[in-house]
């Protein structure tokens, strides 16, 4: 059996920052396989104590919104992963 594919291939990166001792941001981005452009897919906030249900909601919210829009349309793509993230800090 021969799977049919909807649109590019991506790799999925997780990179985080500090935000202070206490919070931290976790982003979604990923590597377009075709032209090598980044993204930012989300960007999920951290704050201690963690709460156990916080991590499934934000991977269930990923996938579906994967599924749901292509990130080829949805995002902004840019040459490196830095400015993917800075670029996505900025818009928020």
């Amino acid at each position: 059996m021969s799977m049919s594919f909807l649109g590019d291939s991506y790799q999925q990166i997780i990179t985080w920052r500090r935000l202070s001792d206490s919070a931290a941001v976790r982003y979604v981005c990923f590597l377009n396989l075709q032209t090598l452009l980044y993204a930012v897919q989300s960007a999920d906030f951290y704050s201690l104590p963690l709460d156990d249900s916080t991590q499934s909601f934000h991977d269930r919210q990923l996938i579906e919104l994967f599924i749901e829009i292509s990130p080829r349309d949805r995002c902004e793509w840019h040459p490196s992963l830095m400015e993917a993230m800075d670029a996505h800090d900025a818009a928020f």
